[in-house]
């Protein structure tokens, strides 16, 4: 659990640098799609999050997030 708080503290820092989105270090779990929780450490995608994830699962793939950045 104290690994689990740690990583998300770190997740900000991390996940945006100058505009870049990072899927792979967003993905704190490793499992290839992002939650919410995970995606809120990146401004544009916790604002966008329901624009982004265009199937409606309610996890963005690393797919959305490449159409949406290059949208």
């Amino acid at each position: 659990m104290k690994k689990c708080i740690a990583t998300m503290m770190l997740l900000p820092a991390m996940g945006v640098l100058a505009g870049n989105i990072n899927f792979d270090q967003l993905d704190a779990n490793g499992d290839g799609s992002l939650s919410p929780q995970e995606a809120a450490a990146s401004k544009e995608l916790a604002s966008n999050f329901a624009k982004v994830d265009t199937d409606g699962n309610g996890r963005l793939s690393k797919g959305e997030v490449e159409a949406y950045l290059n949208s």
